[in-house]
């Protein structure tokens, strides 16, 4: 884990309630500018998402799917530490600096309130639907997207590329 051990990977798995949720997230987002949320189940891939990238970076907020829980969050750590040198993930852009060797494909996220992978702590913080995400989705080991001839799809895309 990296230097920022900033997710509570579940934390309404231990009784806590809505606002004590939120209230440890905000915690976080002044500690560190920014929090991570892990979200798994036995039905399909993890998934993470930041929380506070838009408050304190004036950033959409970062999403990654189908890796394991620690390798997203390290991974994002990476990008947020990009963003805080002033890089800007710019939806329908390949962007380096967050796995090594390959670019993420940057994909606008939809539908933020969408009930399948909502971001729910984003969501909690921005009553007015105002909420701006995009996935960080990686390419397969020879550079393939998921929506590419071969490209697998293990990996949701919440948004379309090149939108």
């Amino acid at each position: 884990m990296t230097d920022h051990n900033h997710t509570d990977q579940c934390a309404g798995c231990n009784g806590k309630t809505d606002e004590e949720i939120a209230a440890s997230y905000a915690a976080m987002i002044v500690k560190y500018g920014w929090a991570a949320v892990g979200v798994f189940s036995d039905d399909e891939p993890p998934w993470m998402y930041t929380v506070g990238l838009q408050a304190t970076h004036d950033h959409p907020e970062l999403v990654m799917y189908g890796l394991p829980l620690e390798l997203m969050h390290n991974l994002l750590h990476d990008a947020v530490r990009e963003i805080e040198n002033g890089k800007r993930f710019e939806p329908g852009t390949l962007a380096g600096g967050v796995i090594k060797d390959y670019d993420v494909a940057v994909v606008k996220v939809d539908e933020p309130f969408d009930p399948r992978y909502p971001l729910n702590v984003a969501t909690f913080f921005h009553e007015d639907d105002e909420v701006e995400a995009v996935q960080l989705v990686w390419p397969q080991a020879d550079g393939t997207y998921p929506w590419q001839p071969g490209g697998l799809q293990a990996q949701v895309v919440l948004g379309t590329w090149g939108s």
